[in-house]
């Protein structure tokens, strides 16, 4: 694609310049070599290359110049093997730097940018790859691509940006220092640009723009160019790659590889592959080629070493080669010592006289010198870099004429190196490194538009646009352009087209020379602008950067559906939906969407233009055809357009898994995010009393006598309408296939074998089937060691604490972490030695927590336990018990009771946690229900399913600002419908203490209370003195308060009352439950005068970065008086 805004003189110039190099006789000199340059005006001409479409940004670019095909990364690589990925992009394919092109025959197997530096005391060298264990140091801040298109005087250009900051993406430790990556805080741009007119076509030239965005300075900088050619045909069938060999052509700056005698079959390789400096912003005192041969074998690990002089001391890389520079330290030493190395060929021929250079290996010298799999590196420097400065390097590598003239020339090789180069024709080489030179000259004059135009920052109303400095002297300012785009002239609300041009240059600011990035205030959010910016100099104001769209608005927050992810229906029903109004933006109608299922609704997608890569799988809703390029837009359909002011609608009807999302559209378009999906389930009725689910498994030990098992739960509920599901026989198949059966139940029980294998997260996860039965209402006890909650085999696993991380652990049920015990394992060790049996055996009984629960007692005869089974471990304790660590919403209901005569560790742990979510209940036992004896787990059942209230908060909820309120709240819990025998008056009122330590205001005995049977025993307490104790919570949080102290007689007493706190507003700093001009100035007042310093920067922070500062006032001011975005805390 042919760009405009070529330069005219440029346009229609088409003689070039360039001067022919003789062919080398003899060794060069090591030291500086130095570029000579003439000119070349590239001739305009069409496009003769038809581009694929790409669907921007990508993560890597590749240039078809028509004679070569050459890729590039978002990563600081080049060619195709050291990208972040291989998968190829369509009409992009693989290819490094391929000659012709579609010949298959490939130059390049991968290169990569280096730079190094000293940074404080340390040395410090990043890659894009070193090549050999492939240490990759550079990053793209996003994953997803960052190689973009670019405009500019090219035929085609395009530019790719990334950074070494990223220490945690770096896989590879320093192989010399044995310690994680160290970055330079450099981030770079790479522009790449290729023009398809002879002779420019056989060049790809990049522009690099280094940037220093640490907060240290780098100083002696230097920059390095990695490549390793594989010169071959198809690299992967043959081992053509080994007979390559490097050099240069020092007087011109050249590097090249080129196969030794230009025919490696399948496909001739008469060229070669070249690389070049063209420009820098700064002088580059050194400069310095190295070529190697890279080999885990010490020996073979080859590349030339000068002998030592007077200040510069043989370097030892400790690898016993002298090729592979391995880790920052031997790289920084290879860039920065100046040392311009022999052509490969002259390997055989350097002895052990030589003056300068030490004698490559006799066994190897040979080998090197006709051909090997080499590699080469071009650096230069040194150059400091201070915090935001930038330099600038233009490179390209190009290719030649056939370099080959007399066949039959590696005959001369080794013995004959002379020779051998003389009959090599470097005259291309040497004319393409001059074309080179001049399309350079073309990238810096200042009359070209600047690069890397972006939006770097959004805060408020304020728009910070970017873009590559230009690090040319030349340059004495800059023009930012900005003009307001009519919505008139979008097709559709609330969606900017991406053909926008500006139709006329609204001069905005005009930044000096040194800036790089430009702040535009105080834009209106409900319409679209365009930026652009300009360079100006002493020949005038260059073109205009291609503009971009800029919004000072961000996708307002989704409104929420009221409840949970489903909507429980019986079938037949009609679907009652409602959602959360919005105080962030204003609202002109709602879009809700419906979709068939929850996998249709996660493709949902807001309105968009493309060219035409979604269309395979999006139908689109329309399509324009501007300047010859065809776009389409792309928009879902609303299921129905509702009011603003709506927040409720009841749909007909529908199948099960029908999926509703909605969204809030402001007047300008512009529509919010959408909310999570809200998912439509049929429920049964629930006229079941109890379902249990038992014996996991039919393989290996069987730990159950299914038999008592069966008979167990045959008494243990009887007068209760019951289902038992043997889970190892045909019947899970039900369950596993039709989740509803779990609906019919007001109790759901699993009580498997020690196997744990009923509780699968696999299944959960697909199914989501014990999700949708606890939002429903139901209530779920589980019973077991909960390993497979935690990720461990029960039966084989070692003993361990764990976090129960599983999603509906942490969800539903009161359990921070547990101790896990499996079963034969510890069997064996119960034995093989015995400690074990005095540290984790030995639980005879699960001792109540509070009086609203049984005692538990071990079955010692229930003979429930298969006879084999029990050989494994002593049959006066069952194995296999874990104790747990309550979450804060946790209630414990039962702990450890152990042996007396076993020094259990586990001995008053919890052992049973019970928790309240919304309509769901659940309880978490780590021991099993059928080998305790038949009362105590009769009194837990019925306990469970028709649980009494022994104690309760009223009110139940209590905002945590009326903690520090200037007349301190008082909270009341009633206490009473105590077991039979107990009444309220056995209680010793002044030992009553709530959360252990708060000590009640008062006491009294009251009656009447709804809820409750005869005299309740009235607790008040200070609300700050209880809620002191939780800190700062957020949100709302329910959290069970035990209620504890002794009876008359001594006998302990708990009981448990749940308390809803209503939290803190994120920017309420005065905790008045409102966010307003009180707060802003609090937030100034702590900022410029150190006031409140009772408030630490993390509870003050309202933009998520955990810290307090100028820009949280911004947001601040923007959400109360511009009805800002919303406040976000710290996590």
């Amino acid at each position: 694609m042919t760009r405009s805004g070529i330069v005219t003189a440029w346009a229609l110039a088409t003689a070039f310049l360039w001067t022919a190099g003789q062919a080398r006789d003899q060794k060069p000199d090591a030291g500086e070599g130095r570029q000579n340059r003439a000119l070349y005006v590239a001739p305009y001409a069409a496009d003769t290359v038809i581009d694929p479409l790409i669907n921007w940004p990508t993560y890597y670019g590749q240039q078809n110049t028509g004679l070569v095909r050459a890729t590039f990364g978002d990563n600081g690589s080049f060619g195709w093997s050291f990208l972040r990925r291989t998968m190829g992009i369509p009409g992009w394919p693989e290819a490094g730097f391929e000659v012709p092109v579609s010949s298959g025959v490939d130059y390049l197997f991968g290169g990569a940018v280096w730079i190094g530096g000293v940074v404080g005391s340390d040395t410090l060298v990043s890659t894009g790859s070193e090549g050999w264990v492939n240490v990759r140091e550079f990053f793209p801040d996003d994953l997803a691509g960052a190689v973009d298109e670019l405009f500019g005087p090219a035929d085609f250009a395009m530019r790719a940006e990334f950074t070494d900051t990223s220490v945690a993406r770096v896989s590879v430790t320093d192989e010399f220092d044995s310690r994680l990556h160290l970055p330079l805080d450099v981030r770079i741009t790479n522009r790449s640009h290729a023009w398809r007119t002879s002779p420019a076509d056989a060049a790809v030239v990049y522009d690099l723009v280094v940037t220093n965005i640490g907060v240290e300075a780098v100083h002696d900088g230097y920059i390095g160019f990695y490549f390793d050619s594989d010169v071959c045909g198809d690299c992967d069938a043959n081992s053509g790659f080994a007979d390559d060999l490097s050099g240069s052509l020092r007087e011109q700056g050249i590097g090249y590889v080129i196969d030794n005698d230009g025919d490696s079959l399948p496909g001739e390789t008469p060229r070669a592959f070249c690389f070049k400096l063209l420009h820098s912003s700064v002088p580059l005192p050194d400069t310095s080629f190295n070529w190697w041969a890279s080999s885990a074998i010490a020996e073979l690990d080859f590349g030339p070493r000068m002998k030592d002089r007077p200040g510069d001391p043989y370097r030892d890389f400790g690898t016993g080669g002298t090729g592979t520079a391995v880790g920052d330290a031997n790289r920084y030493y290879l860039m920065r010592h100046q040392e311009w190395d022999y052509d490969q060929v002259w390997c055989h021929s350097i002895g052990p006289d030589d003056t300068l250079w030490w004698q490559p290996p006799l066994s190897l010298a040979y080998d090197l010198a006709d051909g090997f799999d080499a590699r080469f590196l071009m650096s230069f420097g040194p150059f400091d870099l201070a915090p935001g400065q930038s330099e600038r390097f233009i490179i390209a590598t190009f290719t030649t004429d056939s370099i080959h003239t007399l066949p039959g020339n590696a005959a001369n090789l080794p013995g004959d190196p002379a020779a051998y180069l003389a009959n090599l024709d470097f005259t291309s080489m040497i004319r393409n490194a001059n074309v080179a030179d001049s399309l350079a000259a073309i990238l810096v004059d200042p009359l070209q538009p600047p690069a890397g135009l972006q939006v770097r920052a959004t805060s408020g109303n304020d728009v910070t646009i970017g873009w590559d400095g230009s690090c040319l002297p030349e340059v004495t300012g800059h023009v930012v352009y900005l003009s307001v785009v009519d919505p008139a002239s979008l097709p559709y609300p609330g969606v900017a087209p991406p053909w926008l041009e500006m139709t006329e240059l609204e001069i905005e600011a005009t930044p000096g020379p040194e800036q790089s990035a430009w702040t535009l205030p105080n834009l209106a959010t409900d319409r679209f602008y365009l930026a652009s910016v300009s360079y100006r100099s002493a020949s005038g104001t260059g073109e205009p950067a291609h503009p971009i769209t800029v919004w000072a608005g961000e996708r307002a927050e989704a409104p929420e559906f009221v409840g949970s992810e489903y909507v429980f229906v019986a079938p037949g029903d009609n679907i009652p939906l409602s959602w959360t109004t919005l105080s962030s933006m204003a609202v002109d109608h709602f879009n809700l969407y419906r979709f068939s299922t929850p996998q249709d609704a996660e493709n949902a997608y807001h309105a968009f233009y493309d060219r035409g890569f979604a269309a395979s799988a999006i139908a689109p809703a329309d399509s324009f055809d501007v300047n010859g390029r065809r776009y389409y837009y792309y928009a879902m359909s609303p299921y129905q357009v509702l009011p603003g002011a709506a927040t409720l609608f009841v749909d007909e009807p529908v199948a099960e898994s029908t999926t509703y999302i909605v969204a809030a559209v402001d007047p300008a378009g512009f529509e919010s995010h959408f909310s999570e999906p809200v998912e439509a389930v049929h429920v049964p009725p629930r006229d079941k009393d109890i379902l249990v689910l038992t014996h996991g498994s039919l393989a290996g030990v069987q730990f159950q006598s299914l038999s008592r098992v069966v008979e167990f739960y045959d008494s243990l509920l009887t007068g209760y309408d019951y289902d038992l599901y043997d889970w190892g026989d045909s019947n899970r198949i039900y369950i596993e296939t039709d989740w509803h059966l779990l609906m019919e139940y007001n109790l759901v029980v699993i009580d498997d074998d020690l196997r744990d294998g009923i509780f699968r997260p696999v299944w959960e996860d697909t199914t989501q089937a014990f999700t949708r039965y606890l939002l429903s209402g139901g209530r779920l006890a589980y019973f077991g060691s909960g390993g497979s909650m935690a990720g461990v085999d029960a039966i084989t696993g070692a003993p361990s604490t764990r976090n129960l991380t599983h999603s509906l652990v942490r969800r539903f049920f009161g359990a921070e972490s547990g101790r896990i015990v499996p079963a034969i394992y510890l069997a064996a060790l119960y034995h093989f030695p015995p400690s074990y049996a005095d540290t984790i055996f030995g639980f005879q009984r699960a001792d109540p927590a509070a009086l609203e629960y049984p005692a538990l007692t071990y079955d010692l005869a229930s003979g429930r336990i298969n006879p084999g089974a029990l050989q494994l471990w002593p049959t006066n304790a069952p194995l296999s018990v874990s104790t747990f660590a309550p979450t804060a919403a946790g209630e414990v209901t039962h702990l450890f009771g152990a042996d007396a005569a076993i020094n259990s560790t586990m001995a008053g742990e919890p052992v049973g946690i019970r928790r309240q979510v919304g309509p769901a209940e659940t309880y978490l036992f780590g021991f099993h229900l059928w080998y305790l004896e038949l009362p105590g787990a009769r009194a837990l059942i019925d306990g469970m399913f028709d649980r009494a209230v022994l104690a309760r908060f009223d009110p139940d909820t209590v905002l945590m600002v009326s903690a520090w309120s200037l007349e301190p709240e008082t909270l009341t819990v009633h206490v009473g419908n105590l077991p039979s025998g107990l009444s309220v008056y056995d209680i010793e009122s002044g030992s009553v203490r709530l959360s252990e330590t708060v000590v009640p205001l008062s006491t009294e005995y009251t009656s009447g209370v709804p809820g409750f049977v005869g005299d309740v025993l009235a607790v008040r307490v200070s609300a700050a003195d209880l809620l002191s104790l939780y800190g700062q919570v957020y949100g709302y949080f329910r959290i069970p308060i035990k209620v504890s102290g002794s009876f008359a007689g001594g006998d302990p007493f708990a009981v448990y009352a749940g308390l809803v706190l209503l939290g803190k507003l994120v920017g309420d700093y005065d905790w008045n439950g409102k966010v307003n001009i009180a707060d802003i100035t609090m937030g100034v007042d702590r900022l410029f005068r150190g006031a409140y310093p009772e408030l630490a920067p993390e509870d003050m922070d309202v933009s998520g970065d955990c810290r307090f500062g100028v820009a949280d006032l911004a947001v601040l001011i923007s959400y109360v008086f511009r009805d800002g975005p919303p406040l976000m805390r710290c996590p």
